[in-house]
C-alpha cells in the first residue's frame, strides 16, 4: 500500500499531490470529506493548474485526523490500483 504524504494546510484540512492527482481531506462537523482534482497543462506544457476538486468520498466521525488520513490512504490506494489493473488487462 502506498502511504500518501499529507501536508497540513490548516488544522482541519490536509492536501497531497500524487503525480497529477490532487487530493484534499477536509474535516466537517460529522465527517471527513475527501476531494480529488486533476492537474491540467497548457498545450506547450509550460503552464499548469489544478482543476476544481470534487467530493469523492467521506468518512463518518468519530474519527481523528490520523484515522481519516489512513482511510483516505486506503481509498486512494484502491483507486490507483483499479486504474493500473484496468490498464494492464487491456
Amino acid at each position: 500500500m502506498y502511504m500518501v504524504n499529507w501536508k497540513t494546510q490548516t488544522a482541519h484540512c490536509f492536501i497531497s499531490d500524487i503525480g497529477d492527482l490532487h487530493f484534499v481531506l477536509k474535516e466537517r462537523n460529522n465527517c471527513w470529506q475527501l476531494y480529488m482534482g486533476i492537474r491540467v497543462y497548457s498545450k506547450d506544457g509550460a503552464q499548469s493548474m489544478v482543476r476544481p476538486t470534487v467530493l469523492v468520498t467521506q468518512f463518518d466521525k468519530p474519527c481523528e485526523a490520523d484515522d481519516a488520513k489512513a482511510l483516505a490512504d486506503e481509498y486512494i490506494d484502491r483507486f490507483v490500483s483499479s486504474i493500473l489493473n484496468n490498464i494492464s488487462t487491456k
